[in-house]
């Protein structure tokens, strides 16, 4: 089997008060497995909410799941990213969990997975 490479490009967004990031579970994955995006958010004051879109390769990888962070509701589209706080939100921590699938017909290499035009409600 041939293994692609995943660089997730660590892209923070700078709201009044906060910033938000992202993290691959692992750099580099076989064809046809999982593997996890974590969108991270630290803030001020609580996290309310966090709206963007999602951009990766669709020819690579596929969305499995979204699961939104503790406490917080997910509003999403297919390539969005929309959460709302179902109680106070939090400071710092885990906002959204997301697994992609590498496609059987991935080609061999790099790719990249960044959220776009963001807004971290505070």
């Amino acid at each position: 089997m041939a293994l692609i490479f995943i660089i997730s490009i660590v892209t923070t967004v700078y709201a009044a008060t906060g910033s938000i990031s992202l993290g691959a579970s692992t750099d580099t994955v076989l064809l046809g497995k999982t593997f996890t995006v974590t969108i991270a958010g630290v803030a001020d004051n609580d996290i309310t909410a966090l709206q963007g879109s999602l951009s990766y390769d669709t020819e690579k990888l596929s969305i499995e799941e979204k699961v939104p962070g503790t406490n917080f509701s997910d509003l999403s589209g297919s390539n969005e990213i929309a959460i709302t706080s179902s109680s106070e939100g939090i400071t710092s921590g885990t906002l959204y969990t997301i697994t992609f699938k590498v496609l059987d017909t991935a080609e061999l290499g790099e790719t990249t997975i960044k959220v776009e035009n963001a807004t971290l409600a505070l």
